[in-house]
């Protein structure tokens, strides 16, 4: 949906002061005060779609900390503007460009239901895990259709990783005697305490300050050994230079990293997306680490729980709608009819997401559950009055044609009355009307093309549904019988009778 807000969010290298990271979001708010200058104005009243920008340090829903800063830009209202918040959204960020620095730059924002696409990698050797969520990042940026693609596997400040060399176990040095001689060289020890009067002053050595200025000086170090010979740092480790661990996150007991990507055009359909990840790309990364297993989220897996509860709930519905009928028309036939018209039903409101240019999507099918019931009122307003007509001695084609013509009004009123009601809902601006119009287009077309089925095809269906009544019977009798003693209405009145 639309939304009257957009939110930039930033992340620059871990380390990065406040001072740096609000200077950065200055200058990229400075950008956007151009490109709001460029955007035509909207609106009676000449509105800018860029009403205001609001800047935050420190604070990020990718990450926290001072290296992060976010730019919230207040939109002109979704009813005055034409232009979509992604529209605008996907403007700024090709203007703005690359930022230097950033390690995440990500304008939009997560949408109720969550990301589009949203993978939990689960595993127990970090290593792998990491290797994973790089193909997978490198896997996704190939797909066409997504963008910001984001992990919240944190990389903090880099740190120094030392591994020790055989000679150093030899001279029984670990890696806990190293560190704490380089700490004490590069940050100090305390030697002395003395008392000056009612003060307490401590001494501290360490190196002079041209000596630990820069890391190349390392290699200089020299470490005593328990023999009491100094011995360089070189000949003792070797040592890399990478961002150390921030965060270590955990689902169900294992250790996870979630891969995030958004869609470049919220109006593409996700499911083709979906498909391609779930069968070549996930396939492949788990094949190539097998330690490694995959957790579905975000819109996802929303939709497959709605999905899961739909699997039991529709089929209930369905079932008791079915036996109701049954009891109503006291034929087993009849609402196998009605069911056919639900199926038109359902094509005539995916006809409709088509010609508004929706996506068909869950509240679609929210819409759909409600067409069911409107479609089998106005089916069974005309089987009963059909029944009702059999039974008072009419004819089968008679009743058919009175049954239309009593029932025309009641159901074309009802219907026209529905789709009226609901029609101008598809043509709100609003934020809050838009997420209920996928659900009003499902209505409105499933009756506005369903009633016309009921209306011209269901007496049709009816005939049908006599013609094999009689042909069955004679194939399984050897005799004919007239179409009004075969039908379930006529029977039942005849045992009442």
């Amino acid at each position: 949906m639309d939304s009257n807000s957009i939110t930039l969010e930033l992340v620059l290298k871990q380390g990065t002061t406040e001072n740096v990271t609000k200077k950065t979001l200055i200058d990229i708010d400075q950008k956007i005060q151009a490109i709001a200058l460029e955007l035509p104005k909207t609106g009676e009243d000449s509105v800018q779609l860029i009403q205001n920008t609001i800047l935050k340090t420190g604070t990020s829903t990718l990450e926290s900390g001072a290296h992060t800063g976010q730019i919230v830009i207040e939109l002109a209202d979704a009813e005055e503007r034409e232009v979509s918040s992604n529209h605008i959204a996907t403007l700024l960020k090709k203007k703005i460009g690359y930022i230097n620095g950033a390690k995440k730059f990500v304008i939009g924002g997560r949408t109720f239901f969550g990301k589009p696409v949203s993978i939990r990698l689960l595993g127990r050797d970090n290593k792998e895990l990491i290797q994973a969520k790089n193909e997978l990042k490198i896997a996704l940026s190939r797909v066409d259709e997504l963008k910001d693609i984001v992990d919240n596997d944190i990389l903090g400040k880099d740190e120094i990783n030392i591994k020790l060399k055989p000679h150093a176990h030899a001279l029984g040095l670990d890696e806990y005697e190293i560190n704490k001689q380089i700490r004490q060289g590069f940050f100090g020890k305390e030697a002395q305490r003395l008392q000056l009067g009612e003060d307490e002053l401590k001494i501290w050595l360490r190196y002079p300050k041209d000596k630990r200025k820069y890391i190349a000086q390392l290699e200089n170090i020299k470490i005593k050994a328990a023999t009491g010979k100094q011995i360089l740092l070189k000949d003792l480790v070797d040592y890399d230079i990478k961002p150390g661990i921030i965060t270590i996150n955990h689902y169900n007991g294992a250790r996870e990293i979630s891969v995030e990507a958004s869609m470049k055009n919220p109006k593409d359909p996700l499911d083709p997306v979906l498909d391609e990840i779930n069968d070549e790309i996930l396939p492949q990364v788990l094949a190539n680490h097998p330690t490694v297993r995959v957790v579905k989220g975000g819109q996802e897996r929303e939709k497959s729980k709605l999905q899961d509860s739909m699997k039991i709930v529709v089929p209930a519905i369905l079932i008791l709608t079915y036996l109701i009928l049954i009891i109503n028309c006291n034929s087993v036939s009849q609402p196998s009819l009605i069911f056919i018209l639900i199926i038109i039903g359902v094509f005539c409101a995916l006809f409709g997401h088509w010609v508004e240019g929706k996506n068909f999507v869950i509240m679609s099918q929210f819409g759909i559950i409600g067409l069911l019931g409107i479609i089998v009122n106005d089916a069974v307003v005309f089987a009963d009055k059909f029944n009702r007509n059999l039974k008072e001695g009419q004819l089968i084609k008679d009743a058919i044609f009175e049954a239309g013509i009593s029932r025309f009004r009641p159901i074309l009123l009802t219907s026209m009355t529905t789709v009226l009601g609901l029609y101008p809902l598809i043509f709100e601006k609003s934020i809050q009307a838009r997420f209920l119009i996928p659900m009003a287009i499902s209505v409105v077309y499933g009756v506005l093309i369903g009633t016309f089925f009921i209306l011209i095809f269901f007496p049709a269906l009816l005939m049908i549904l006599s013609d094999l009544r009689m042909f069955t019977y004679h194939l399984w009798n050897g005799k004919k019988a007239s179409r009004e003693e075969l039908e379930p209405a006529v029977r039942r009145g005849q045992k009442d009778a």
